[in-house]
């Protein structure tokens, strides 16, 4: 049995998920009659239905994480370049 401070800890991390809010979506779209009850903390915060909530998180979430990925990515081929791991692909 998790103490409830993981559980909690647990919740906030994956409010950071994009699965989350993707499968929330589906889910609500696919059972008949469970899309008013608000689940996830951030469809409390945003006024408007849930599945339109989650649409617009994922939206938020695509905004901010795909820059991030490309600069890892670009980070990382840069780094493997400037020590020789890629001399033979570039």
């Amino acid at each position: 049995m998790k103490p409830a401070s993981a559980v909690g800890v647990s919740k906030v991390l994956g409010l950071l998920l994009p699965q989350a809010y993707a499968l929330d979506a589906s889910r609500r779209l696919l059972i008949a009659g469970s899309t008013s009850q608000k689940v996830l903390l951030m469809q409390s915060l945003i006024p408007v239905d849930p599945i339109i909530g989650d649409v617009v998180v994922l939206l938020a979430i695509s905004v901010v994480y795909v820059p991030l990925g490309y600069y890892a990515f670009r980070s990382g081929i840069r780094y493997a370049q400037r020590i020789g791991n890629l001399t033979r692909w570039v």
